[in-house]
């Protein structure tokens, strides 16, 4: 890659952050081919670079990221080897600075009868970055290994934390994966052996994040599931999945290069459909478990996978790993999301509050001959368009509703356009609204009734028409799924948004969570409404 094109990344994902409302962490990758197959000189002027641009864009975040070299540290010879470990060392002390390197035993990776094994581990202990991470894939081989012998032969290398990660079922690994295979429980075994048995101060993923998202509610990404999983090529061809290349390359609407005008917009347009796939796709035994709200359904590429390929392997465990996260969950305990919600929601209104006033202009989603999505975003970013069933753009109702609410512009929905959405649109729709992660989106409550009406047998639609009733009874008791912390979303859209025939005040005696939740909302209404006095006494 030309160094200009590499240094002009940075640029361009720096316009994404400031475009992106929902992007509130980047991690970097540097990976090939092989980097090391470069001259050093080459790394040495932009390696640097690439940190200090981290550093710079961690000054931003509240989840600071990293500059993760991934390299197989497999040389041709002594001098190439030893000008990459003074190089590594140099800058390995650095927070952003992070080695990550392979252990493949089902490949070829250390020739026959693994004889670069022993070169490679010398150089792996001969490297001192405080980040030292091993990449382990969950295959037959490895599993059959056990976490045990990861532990005895890699810790005294100095390896301070495994990323382990399930099989891709893209590219060359297409065909590794089926035949190296094992089922999910058996996975769940593994991590959770490894779980018990790791040293303090020695971390894996995924447990580590699912430490994160149980105790302190932070994102769980570690499987796929990241906002945007960007990859560009060494032309600046910029694609949409990282895990597919060349053929398989998730392209846009058209190919967008770093460096192109309105990068941050085509990208930010074209990301819909991966995005979509990882907030809208799980697996039909996910909904309602406790964890989905932070698992979102486990192994991304599995959830888009055909579940041919999938569902042999489900057995006892999911390839979310719930096995794990009770395991995780019993050790740390958990936040309170009750309580996180209503703290997140105050602090939006505060943050709003000390903003300007949202746009008061209103665009009209054209049904005709229009001109790019992206170009679209850009007319109508922070302003309030009212969305249609199907509009120009060729894109989903919801794949377009991801992308206003990015560039922080409010939508509205008719309920007549409501109507026209298949089925499956509606039911999309609806469960991102009660669950809160359309915030940007206002839709009549009404509409979202009648649908629950027209659909007795749909999970959700069950759901929502029990809490409708439900949440006004004395009678509910404290292990409900109504009251547990997943649903803390959906019962506060339920109390705010009752029946136009059913709202008022109950005379019941409710459950004492959904007391609190209600008083919750009630002091939201409250600021809500302090915020719009004070705005409008300052015009």
């Amino acid at each position: 890659m030309d160094e200009a094109v590499f240094r002009s990344v940075f640029d361009s994902v720096a316009q994404l952050v400031a475009l992106d409302t929902g992007l509130e962490e980047v991690e970097w990758e540097l990976i090939g081919g092989e980097i090391t197959k470069l001259p050093v000189a080459y790394w040495e002027r932009n390696l640097p670079y690439a940190l200090n641009k981290c550093r710079e864009f961690n000054a931003g975040f509240k989840t600071p990221g990293s500059i993760n070299v991934l390299t197989n540290l497999i040389f041709a010879n002594d001098k190439h080897r030893s000008e990459y470990v003074d190089l590594f060392n140099t800058y390995g002390d650095w927070p952003e600075m992070a080695i990550y390197t392979s252990w493949e035993p089902d490949t070829n990776r250390f020739g026959k009868n693994m004889k670069l094994m022993g070169p490679w581990a010398e150089t792996v202990r001969a490297i001192k970055a405080k980040q030292k991470i091993l990449d382990v894939i969950l295959t037959k081989t490895t599993v059959a290994m056990g976490p045990d012998y990861l532990l005895e032969t890699f810790l005294p290398l100095g390896i301070t934390d495994f990323s382990i990660k399930m099989i891709s079922p893209y590219g060359s690994g297409r065909a590794f994966w089926q035949p190296n295979m094992v089922s999910f429980k058996e996975m769940s075994d593994y991590l959770c052996r490894l779980f018990d048995i790791a040293p303090p101060g020695i971390t894996f993923t995924p447990a580590d994040e699912m430490s994160g998202a149980v105790f302190r509610g932070t994102s769980y990404q570690c499987i796929g599931n990241f906002r945007y999983d960007l990859a560009v090529e060494p032309d600046g061809l910029t694609t949409f999945n990282a895990n597919q290349t060349t053929a398989e390359a998730a392209l846009g609407e058209r190919k967008i290069y770093v460096g192109d005008d309105d990068w941050a917009y085509r990208v930010l347009a074209d990301n819909t459909q991966e995005l979509d796939n990882k907030l809208s796709k799980y697996h039909s035994y996910c909904f309602q478990c406790e964890f989905h709200s932070a698992c979102a359904g486990g192994w991304y590429h599995y959830r888009v996978a055909e579940p041919a390929d999938v569902r042999p392997w489900d057995k006892g465990d999911c390839p979310g790993y719930k096995q794990l996260w009770t395991k995780v969950k019993d050790r740390h305990g958990s936040f309170d999301p009750v309580q996180a919600r209503h703290s997140s929601e105050m602090q939006s209104m505060m943050m709003s509050a000390k903003a300007q006033p949202p746009s008061e202009v209103f665009h009209e989603e054209a049904v005709g001959v229009a001109g790019t999505f992206s170009d679209w975003l850009k007319q109508t970013r922070g302003a309030k368009v009212n969305v249609r069933a199907s509009s120009s753009f060729d894109k989903p109702l919801i794949q377009r509703l991801w992308a206003y609410q990015g560039v922080g512009t409010a939508t509205m929905i008719q309920q007549a356009e409501i109507h026209l959405l298949t089925a499956t649109e509606q039911r999309v729709l609806f469960e991102h609204l009660v669950y809160q992660d359309l915030s940007a989106v206002s839709v009549p409550s009404e509409a979202l009734w009648s649908w629950v009406d027209a659909n007795g047998g749909d999970p959700l639609a069950d759901l929502l028409a029990r809490a409708e009733v439900d949440l006004e009874s004395s009678g509910l008791c404290h292990t409900d799924i109504l009251v547990a912390g997943h649903n803390t979303e959906l019962v506060r859209w339920v109390l705010k948004y009752p029946r136009l025939s059913h709202s008022g005040e109950s005379n019941n005696e409710r459950h004492p969570l959904v007391q609190q939740l209600a008083h919750h909302l009630q002091l939201e209404a409250r600021a809500k409404d302090r915020i719009a006095r004070r705005r409008h006494n300052l015009s």
